[in-house]
């Protein structure tokens, strides 16, 4: 069973954290974006080094740089997927209480 206060303290922190859910998507978003800017310009720089084409992304990839892109990225999808988990269990919170409800009539 399902309290109605727990369903409550479920909408309200849904509500309380609609924002920082919006920005950890916002995060997550411009962190992938800056694992292609980063890849970009050590590919340029490579390529001014006279780099061959054929090779400079597997070089710049493997760009201390460029690793800790992909570690950033990594840490701002695992804060945003661990939010959504959490909006995810306060949605079945409501949802459960709803059915019991729902139950009752």
């Amino acid at each position: 069973m399902i309290d109605p206060s727990e369903a409550e303290r479920a909408l309200a922190w849904l509500e309380k954290h609609a924002k920082q859910h919006a920005q950890l998507y916002g995060d997550s978003l411009r962190k992938e974006r800056a694992i292609d800017k980063m890849e970009a310009l050590l590919v340029k720089g490579l390529h001014n080094q006279n780099i061959p084409v054929t090779i400079v992304k597997s070089h710049a990839r493997a760009d201390e740089r460029y690793q800790g892109a992909l570690d950033e990225a990594t840490e701002a999808k695992i804060r945003l997927v661990e939010h959504e988990d959490l909006r995810d269990v306060a949605k079945l919170r409501i949802s459960l209480y709803q059915s019991q409800v729902k139950d009752r009539i």
